[in-house]
């Protein structure tokens, strides 16, 4: 294994346990004792995130998710249909909410869908990867990669818990960071080269 590899290797896991620790300790934040009501905020919404006994949202997403499974349930394997779900038709072509992005490709795409779907972001990723690991990649453009996945982890993430992609500004940001990645080129320099771009 290359060094530059080793360093990569080295920073994003270093990220992941630095992350996990942060992620701890602003689990155990009294929020009643800051005084910063900004911060206060920010905290609590962390909070919120991860109790689902008294979060009232979180009690009805739990709903919503079981709504999604017996959707599921119904043709495990193709699903119901796309759109059928969803908070833009409810009321009109929607048959409810899932609150879950994942749950609702699984249940309007079945699992043939789901793993369509799924695969082309794990594409992308793995994509982004291997120019982090190439040592034909400047540094630049290493950590310039190593932020556009990070995103797209993010939003994969809150798609289990949340239908982020079905917000139209989140999908537009996701493809075109998507199209970055692909455009970002395989040669050192210290500035991103993108496909088509003059750089003489």
């Amino acid at each position: 294994m290359s060094k530059n590899k080793k360093k990569s290797i080295t920073i994003i896991i270093s990220l992941i346990i630095f992350g996990a620790i942060g992620l701890l300790f602003i689990l155990n934040i009294d929020v009643s004792k800051l005084n910063n009501k900004l911060f206060s905020f920010i905290i609590h919404r962390i909070q919120s995130i991860f109790n689902w006994t008294s979060d009232q949202g979180n009690v009805e997403r739990i709903q919503s998710w079981e709504f999604a499974i017996s959707l599921i349930k119904t043709n495990p394997l193709f699903g119901v249909g796309i759109a059928a779900t969803g908070a833009k038709g409810v009321g009109s072509f929607a048959i409810g909410v899932t609150e879950s992005g994942f749950l609702k490709r699984f249940a309007e795409m079945g699992l043939v869908g789901l793993v369509l779907s799924y695969s082309i972001y794990g594409f992308v990723i793995r994509e982004g990867f291997k120019k982090i690991f190439s040592n034909k990649v400047s540094r630049d453009n290493k950590l310039l990669l190593l932020i556009l996945i990070s995103v797209i982890i993010a939003i994969l993430v809150e798609e289990f818990i949340y239908q982020a992609t079905e917000a139209e500004v989140v999908s537009f940001y996701l493809w075109t960071i998507s199209a970055i990645i692909f455009s970002i080129e395989s040669r050192t320099k210290d500035k991103f080269y993108i496909v088509g771009e003059d750089n003489d």
